[in-house]
């Protein structure tokens, strides 16, 4: 079994303390066609300005076996990708992204390369022709994950680095990070966090980093209310607390409220 991609190391735990911006008010909706096309729209309206925020996405895949990604944001942006995968060999896959907005033209294009197989899953991407990042991941023994990014300036100084361990069993996850924002004035920080599940609807997790001499905690849970509706809450080491409902309307259909 392929270990998982680097972002994906510490997801679970990263995803229960997402979705707490106060005062907002979030929708998704997915759909497909009969055609195979994929269609998903999402908004966030905050509720104290009444500004609006979103975004189309259709998605789809070519008979020739390209697959092709276009989005259309509120801020009158277009982005295109076309992707193929097992280019080059198995497990590969070759990705171009340009970005067209009205006001300022296209941007510059982005490229990426992605490798997986059962040891190891690894990704590069260069943007602005100068702006590049690689990371990778990888599995020493069962249930632990390993993985490391850095992100060059011109190929050759480096910007920023992550580095991320990981435990995984059935029913909770430990993960240690260790990130870098400017390695040439020394700035760093070092998180850490667990992740449990005592039961199929309940979610636990405990997440700390310390940067700049500084501790930031938080705990937070989840539970399912039923089939179709979360509750999420959390509340910091300055007992600054958030609450958020997640709603599926419908199969591909979700709103949020937050406070």
């Amino acid at each position: 079994m392929a270990p998982p991609k680097f972002g994906d190391i510490g997801k679970k735990i990263e995803d229960l303390f997402k979705g707490f911006d106060t005062g907002k008010t979030a929708f998704t909706f997915k759909s497909k066609t009969a055609g195979g096309i994929a269609l998903k729209v999402k908004g966030t309206k905050k509720n104290d300005k009444g500004v609006f925020a979103g975004e189309v996405e259709t998605s789809g895949t070519h008979n020739t076996g390209l697959e092709w990604k276009e989005t259309w944001t509120t801020n009158n942006e277009v982005k295109t990708e076309i992707s193929k995968p097992n280019v080059f060999i198995k497990g590969t896959k070759v990705t171009g992204e340009l970005t067209l907005s009205p006001a300022d033209g296209f941007k510059s294009p982005v490229v990426k390369a992605d490798y997986k197989n059962d040891a190891v899953v690894s990704s590069f991407k260069i943007a602005d022709w100068e702006k590049v990042t690689a990371n990778f991941s990888f599995s020493p023994f069962s249930n632990f994950y390993g993985g490391v990014e850095a992100k060059l300036k011109g190929f050759s100084e480096i910007a920023g680095y992550t580095g991320k361990v990981g435990y995984v069993d059935s029913d909770f996850e430990v993960t240690s990070a260790i990130v870098s924002k400017d390695p040439s004035r020394g700035d760093h920080s070092i998180s850490g966090s667990i992740y449990h599940t005592p039961q199929s609807n309940t979610k636990f997790g405990v997440q700390f980093d310390n940067a700049n001499k500084a501790t930031n905690f938080q705990i937070g849970g989840a539970y399912d209310l039923e089939k179709n509706a979360e509750v999420k809450t959390y509340v910091n080491q300055d007992l600054i607390a958030g609450f958020a409902y997640k709603q599926k309307n419908r199969k591909g259909c979700y709103s949020w409220a937050v406070c």
